[in-house]
């Protein structure tokens, strides 16, 4: 599998900062060999550039108090095996206390470890200060260098999605013509996480982006998408009520009741001004159709079942404007 432009962006942002950051603690006479303040690039940066601030401080705080912990227990202790068990269980105290989203911090632990293992007397100094210096590194250059194009990533992940939900709405119109039965409840239910996993990403990346004034001309692009993927969002709901009433009704026994028969039209309009607003494009005629073929069909076919099986379709086009009226 070929890597993607993400990631080599991300692989060669983590070279270039790890060897600023290596460079800069050695032209400053820190250290010769200066490994903490390299991984840290190594660390933050996979997470996204705009994760890694937060994630930065974090990380320095995990530092600070393993510092502070492992320097009070070699004082009091010496390199003991009593202060190797006094180091595990604060340390293992510590990544609880400062923890990060709800996930254990085990910088404190490493940190506290890696000043155990270490004979060199200035080894804690030089520890906080290559720490200080890779992360001013990852904050300053890592949003410089190759920075992501998050809304071009969403407009091509939510085209995707368009093109899936269309081809399972055209195979629904299909169904009641040859009442073959296709799983496309399940096939809705498969694609359902990625709206939800969009709309995770839009919001990191606004938050992200608002921090840095260098990228704030990007949250336009970013806002301008937000509408389309609630909608997203909204419609795997709503079809997948549509989908499940329309396999319930194909498992019926004898022919298909005739509501059932003249969905295919109600479908293919839903589709298309479904097509039509998550592409962005002006739903106005295919919704306005979409909403008539509805209301005709619901004044020939007005039984309870039939009502039921638009009752998808009818939320799919309410929800289609509600998004076109905000």
């Amino acid at each position: 599998m070929r890597p993607s432009r993400d990631d080599v962006s991300t692989a060669a942002r983590i070279l270039v900062c790890s060897a600023v950051s290596w460079f800069a603690c050695v032209g400053l006479g820190i250290s010769e060999a200066p490994v903490s303040a390299a991984i840290v690039a190594v660390l933050l940066l996979p997470g996204g550039i705009y994760e890694a601030p937060r994630q930065a401080s974090q990380r320095m705080l995990g530092v600070l108090a393993g510092v502070f912990l492992s320097v009070v227990i070699l004082r009091l202790f010496g390199a003991s095996t009593l202060a190797f068990i006094l180091l595990l269980v604060l340390g293992s105290i510590g990544t609880l206390v400062f923890r990060y989203r709800r996930a254990p911090n085990q910088q404190v632990l490493i940190t506290m470890l890696m000043v155990f293992a270490s004979p060199a007397p200035n080894y804690p100094e030089a520890r906080l200060l290559e720490t200080m210096i890779g992360i001013v590194v990852v904050i300053v250059l890592g949003p410089i260098l190759w920075p992501p194009d998050v809304a071009q990533e969403l407009t091509v992940r939510l085209s995707t999605f368009r093109q899936e939900v269309n081809e399972v709405l055209t195979e629904a119109s299909q169904q009641v013509v040859t009442t073959r039965m296709q799983p496309i409840a399940a096939r809705i239910q498969s694609v359902r996480s990625e709206p939800d996993n969009m709309a995770v990403r839009l919001a990191a990346a606004r938050r992200g982006i608002s921090r840095y004034p260098i990228h704030r001309h990007k949250l336009p692009a970013l806002q301008a998408l937000a509408p389309r993927i609630e909608l997203a969002q909204r419609c795997t709901i709503t079809l997948q009520l549509f989908a499940e009433e329309l396999e319930t009704g194909l498992r019926r026994k004898g022919p298909l009741p005739p509501g059932m028969v003249s969905i295919a039209p109600l479908v293919n309009a839903t589709a298309y001004a479904l097509d039509q607003a998550l592409s962005g494009g002006d739903v106005s005629i295919s919704l306005q159709a979409a909403e008539e073929a509805i209301a005709q069909h619901r004044s020939r076919y007005p039984d309870r079942f039939d009502a039921l099986l638009r009752s998808g379709l009818r939320l799919t086009l309410k929800a289609i404007r509600e998004t076109a009226c905000d």
